[in-house]
């Protein structure tokens, strides 16, 4: 499982103010990235807003509903074919996505794998090999874990993924105009009430953001963003989430060090090659972003 470790900062919302009643983002497909969640209105900063409960499934022959398991990534693929809730993440404009490392990784054949061992669930809903193999990748694009700084070694939220129907969508970037919250305790809205444990997940603005700009958080949280250079955050993005990092903090950081090691200053550059400069980096970025995450 891809692990959002890091990512998100333990909060209880007791002292945060939430932007409830109003729809303050939406998804829309973007130029470069697949898709992404977009504000609708202009937003405060330090505003949280974003609300999103992670999917949970049966326990068992039980009506307990729990997070699923890490260690058993079939609780979830079973949750997402069998239950109708959740048709809108396999089907449809904004279905979760996958990269085609992490098929090919997982796919498997007749001559592989005899249909018998497929499980007994896939084989229930008609699931071929192929279309195992895929919602395998898609969850390996998509869910997340919580860092091990926040919890318990023995909590069972730990040692769960962590699907999130609506946040799923938001793209990295490591100048990012969002912090992604956990909130244990607040639990209503989850399709249990609450019972799984699972807590909620939020968005807290960093800055000011403008209506129509796109919604993002770092996906290695923000202590590495600002520890780790450039090359490295991008090693580490392309390792575990299978993309090249095109975000305007690392395309400015790579030119600086460009730079550095021609020799040039790069505000010089920018005044002797003009619009060359601007181009370079412009096809730099679409370079970049073509291997982003299509989300």
């Amino acid at each position: 499982a891809t692990a959002m470790r890091q990512s998100c900062q333990r909060q209880g919302t007791n002292n945060l103010v939430l932007k409830e009643g109003v729809a303050l983002f939406q998804a829309q497909v973007t130029s470069t990235r697949g898709n992404g969640l977009f504000a609708r209105i202009s937003i405060e900063p330090e505003s949280v807003f974003g609300q999103d409960w992670p999917v949970c499934v049966l326990d068992g022959d039980s009506e307990t509903r729990r997070l699923p398991r890490l260690s058993a990534p079939d609780e979830l693929m079973e949750e997402l074919v069998a239950s109708p809730r959740w048709a809108s993440l396999l089907h449809g404009p904004w279905s979760m996505s996958f990269i085609q490392r992490d098929m090919d990784a997982l796919i498997i054949t007749g001559d592989e794998i005899p249909a018998c061992e497929i499980p007994a669930w896939a084989r229930l809903h008609s699931l071929s090999a192929d279309a195992y193999a895929q919602l395998g990748a898609q969850l390996q694009s998509n869910i997340c874990r919580l860092g091990d700084s926040l919890t318990e070694p023995d909590d069972d939220v730990l040692h769960a993924m962590m699907l999130l129907p609506q946040l799923r969508l938001v793209n990295h970037s490591c100048d990012p105009n969002c912090e992604l919250l956990w909130d244990p305790g607040m639990q209503q809205g989850c399709v249990c009430g609450g019972a799984c444990g699972g807590g909620c997940f939020l968005l807290k603005a960093r800055r000011a953001i403008c209506a129509g700009e796109e919604l993002s958080f770092s996906y290695l949280g923000l202590q590495p963003i600002s520890t780790l250079s450039c090359e490295a955050r991008r090693q580490e993005l392309l390792k575990g989430w299978g993309f090249w990092c095109g975000c305007p903090l690392c395309v400015s950081q790579e030119e600086h060090a460009v730079c550095a090691v021609r020799g040039v200053d790069p505000k010089r550059r920018m005044r002797s090659e003009g619009g060359t400069l601007n181009q370079q980096v412009k096809q730099r970025v679409s370079i970049s972003r073509a291997v982003s995450r299509n989300k």
